[in-house]
C-alpha cells in the first residue's frame, strides 16, 4: 500500500470517529477538507500516470 493511500485511510478513519463522537461542525468540516485535499492529490497522481501511459502507446 502506498504511503499516500495509507495516510488517506487514516484520515478517513479519523473523520468517521469525529462524526461518531459528535465533534463540532467546524472540526468535522476542517477534517473533511483535509481529506478532500488528499483525495484530489491522489486523483491527480493517477490521472498523470494514465495520461503518460496513453501518450507512450503508438498505434
Amino acid at each position: 500500500m502506498k504511503n499516500s493511500t495509507l495516510v488517506r485511510l487514516q484520515e478517513t478513519a479519523k473523520l468517521e470517529k469525529m462524526i461518531k463522537e459528535n465533534y463540532s461542525y467546524e472540526e468535522i468540516l476542517a477534517q473533511s477538507k483535509k481529506l478532500d485535499e488528499l483525495i484530489v492529490h491522489e486523483m491527480k497522481k493517477i490521472n498523470n500516470i494514465e495520461s503518460i501511459d496513453k501518450t507512450d502507446k503508438t498505434d
